[in-house]
């Protein structure tokens, strides 16, 4: 019982220190360090996974919000359609969307190369 204790109080005692650092993470995560939106989205969702285990949670509205607030000049108009909704869609929602507009960009690439 003392080692699960001692644990506990470990765990407890980075608490707030992981809660910093989750937090200054979450906030500046960027889409131009990621390959690709599903990358970018499974990294956004970790963190707001990670927060929840320390006690912060993470709302869908926030996460949705900073979802689209770092999406790169490709996925503006995705980002804009989401952002003007009367009610923010859920997190896996968004993500579709954008995952939409990732293959339906790419097909655009690929015909326009094609063609060249």
């Amino acid at each position: 019982m003392k080692a699960w204790s001692r644990l506990r109080d470990i765990i407890q005692d980075n608490k707030h220190s992981r809660d910093v650092t989750l937090e200054y993470d979450f906030t500046h995560v960027d889409m131009v360090d990621f390959p690709n939106v599903s990358t970018y989205c499974q990294h956004l969702k970790s963190l707001a996974d990670q927060l929840k285990n320390v006690g912060s949670l993470v709302a869908n509205h926030r996460l949705v919000l900073q979802l689209v607030s770092s999406l790169t000049e490709t996925y503006q108009g995705v980002a804009t359609l989401i952002r003007q909704r009367d009610s923010l869609p859920q997190f896996y929602h968004a993500h579709s969307m954008l995952t939409l507009e990732e293959v339906g960009h790419a097909k655009k690439v690929a015909h326009s190369s094609s063609a060249a």
